[in-house]
């Protein structure tokens, strides 16, 4: 769902959701660029639906914003977690809240921290019920479409496009997210309803306890350094949660 107070973008988003087809308005855009689409239609009934979200839209935000602000404020002192601070000039909704793992500091690989800190919850019911994951999903360029350079067809359009010119999508491209992806963002789901701030104070209990223990944890388990990354839509398909 698309939601703007702009008639023009609102004409273009029309178009854009019906193979850039509308009879009756269609005259009325100037600037046919990107105006291409695809079959974006919503049924009457998920249209419907989304209109009686849309007034709950306030609430559900504030409720976040109070969560993760003051989940924010439990973690601070914690060393080796630096989590999302509150943005001077503009709002966040909070979709997931991030935090900034340094291993290096804690003393526990974030595989095991991220597990051990899972374990004292209750067993996740959706990918909205896991207290931490690690990353969010692997930097575009590494997926298969672009290592391949196949995309339409099977001869490597568009890639071929522009012959003599050649294109990299090598491991290193962005060594600052690839960093994030492979070794420090963490997300957490649960800064939303119906949770409290005492959902919050749990999760935070339960940090201070894995990094108390983190020795512990890793002779019993070892570093688990080399461990693939587990992203949340990852788990949930693990777990076949829908």
């Amino acid at each position: 769902m698309l939601v703007t107070n702009d008639d023009d973008f609102a004409l273009r988003a029309r178009l854009i959701r019906n193979h850039g087809e509308n009879a009756i308005e269609a005259n009325a855009v100037t600037n046919l660029t990107n105006i291409i689409g695809s079959n974006y239609r919503l049924t009457e009934l998920q249209a419907a639906i989304g209109i009686c979200q849309l007034d709950r839209l306030d609430n559900y935000l504030a409720l976040r914003k109070d969560l993760a602000l003051y989940l924010s404020d439990e973690l601070r002192d914690i060393p080796g977690l630096d989590a999302q601070q509150n943005i001077e000039h503009g709002d966040h909704a909070f979709y997931v809240f991030p935090i900034k793992y340094q291993a290096e500091v804690t003393g526990l690989s974030r595989s095991l921290f991220v597990k051990a800190v899972n374990a004292e919850f209750p067993v996740a019911s959706g990918a909205e019920g896991i207290a931490l994951s690690e990353a969010y999903v692997r930097p575009l360029y590494l997926n298969p479409i672009y290592q391949k350079q196949i995309a339409l067809g099977s001869k490597g359009f568009p890639f071929n496009f522009n012959q003599g010119i050649t294109y990299n999508y090598e491991a290193g491209l962005c060594p600052v997210t690839e960093d994030m992806y492979q070794n420090r963002l963490l997300l957490s789901s649960i800064v939303r309803e119906p949770l409290t701030r005492e959902d919050m104070d749990d999760l935070a209990k339960a940090i201070r306890k894995v990094l108390a223990h983190a020795g512990d944890i890793t002779r019993a388990l070892g570093s688990s350094q080399t461990q693939s990354v587990q992203t949340p839509l990852e788990v949930a398909n693990a777990t076949n949660v829908r």
